[in-house]
């Protein structure tokens, strides 16, 4: 089978190969298939480059997706025959090892002794989450919403299990738009300090402006809905960046020009989201024989920042959450059943998911998925270790790589990713994919 795929993928060459694993990337990241994974699994095959994929690397990955569904099957045999179940358990389950696969077979372009990255390489490692914000947007402006956006999330155009579900009033929650829209965030900063060698790689500025647009719409509807982790880790990254521009460039003056336009800009979003926010609203009509005066009402605003919601909860709550008093009794749940089926276990009242993807899995499905998960992550840190402090890559890519574990690793200690969306969970073994295949060409070299 992969003999013939090779030979049939031969007669493709290298850019159209590029571009069919970016239009499935894109494909992926619009989620308008969610429901017919089938079409990706067969994509997926088709673009898989076999003979990458024989490492000891992906014979952990292919142990952990086994152990997770054969503990599945024990816990509910209906999986096997029912092909309902088949396409939301098992399905998502083998798009997540092909994607792992798919990341292993990513070249990276070199000059001279450097790994480096490309126009390609960026979309490779963006085009899911911008795909996903494009649509987020085109969601915002052609669907009414609620105004101003709240915390229960918004309405989007592609399918919604929350609206198949009739639950949350039909609105995908801001959590799992969390997950997307924090990466695209980190776009704005890389383009920022690094505009010029983008576009010395083939970016044109129009096509950075239009990134720079979106990011900038991604903060301004995570401050509406009151998203504290999107800024949360949107100021680590902003800095990290900051930081390692000034140690690797030294210069001052660029330095003070780009935090002087970080702040007009971040003071020019927040005067706008407060001008939203005290739109007046009309109470009654005074008609008269002559005059129609609308009797308005101005929601009580205030132009200070200590007013917004988003700052309210920086402030009170900070990074405390009552979900972190979870873990504990979820790792008890996981060892009072070590071969699953904890699912049903209370940590809280109506609480039964421990928002921590390695507890959950390890709750829900045993001891041995949550190990084995656990030694893929380590196994991906220390790659990831590894190709910051080498010095055969080039610092754009290893800051990209870097700044998106900044992203999803905090996520997943967080939020309960693979329960709640398995695409962004098979997003994140693509980008362990990479993790391994750059640390092959470190090894090789």
């Amino acid at each position: 089978m992969a003999k013939l795929l090779s030979l049939f993928k031969g007669k493709l060459s290298s850019e159209s190969d590029n571009i069919l694993l970016l239009l499935f990337l894109c494909l992926l990241g619009s989620h308008f298939l969610d429901y017919h994974l089938y079409v990706f699994i067969a994509f997926a095959i088709f673009l898989i480059k076999w003979r990458t994929i024989y490492t000891m690397n992906a014979l952990l990955v292919f142990f952990f997706i086994l152990s997770v569904y054969i503990t599945w099957i024990f816990l509910d045999v209906r999986i096997i025959y029912q092909f309902r179940l088949i396409q939301e358990v098992l399905f998502p389950g083998i798009l997540i090892l092909l994607m792992y696969f798919l990341g292993l077979g990513i070249k990276i372009k070199q000059e001279g002794i450097l790994f480096i990255s490309d126009k390609r390489m960026f979309y490779l490692l963006f085009i899911f989450v911008i795909s996903y914000t494009f649509f987020i947007l085109w969601s915002y402006l052609a669907i009414p919403q609620d105004n101003p956006l709240t915390g229960l999330g918004m309405y989007v155009c592609f399918p919604n299990p929350y609206q198949r579900a009739n639950i949350n009033g039909g609105h995908l929650i801001s959590t799992i738009l969390t997950y997307y829209l924090t990466l695209m965030t980190f776009i704005l900063p890389i383009i920022i300090f690094y505009f010029q060698k983008l576009k010395k790689r083939g970016f044109y500025t129009i096509e950075l402006l239009l990134l720079l647009g979106l990011s900038f719409f991604v903060l301004y509807i995570s401050a509406i809905m009151g998203r504290r982790t999107v800024f949360v880790l949107f100021a680590l990254v902003f800095l990290f960046l900051f930081f390692t521009y000034v140690v690797n460039y030294r210069n001052i003056k660029k330095v003070l020009f780009l935090l002087t336009l970080m702040a007009i800009l971040f003071y020019g979003i927040k005067t706008y989201i407060n001008q939203q926010e005290n739109i007046p609203e009309v109470k009654a009509m005074l008609v008269t024989d002559n005059f129609i005066i609308p009797i308005v009402q101005y929601p009580k605003q205030s132009l200070n920042i200590e007013d917004s919601v988003i700052f309210n909860k920086l402030t009170h709550k900070g990074l405390k959450d009552e979900r972190f008093s979870w873990w504990q009794k979820s790792f008890s749940v996981m060892l009072d059943h070590p071969f699953g089926g904890g699912y049903d276990e209370y940590l809280a009242p109506g609480i039964k998911l421990t928002h921590n993807v390695w507890l959950d899995m390890g709750k829900d499905l045993g001891i041995l998925p949550f190990i084995l998960f656990l030694l893929v992550t380590l196994v991906h840190i220390y790659y990831l270790i590894q190709i910051f402090f080498s010095g055969q890559i080039e610092n754009l890519l290893k800051y990209q790589l870097v700044i998106i574990a900044m992203g999803i690793f905090p996520i997943m200690l967080i939020e309960p990713v693979f329960n709640s969306d398995k695409t962004f969970f098979a997003y994140i073994f693509f980008y362990f994919g990479i993790l391994a295949r750059t640390h092959l060409y470190i090894c090789k070299k």
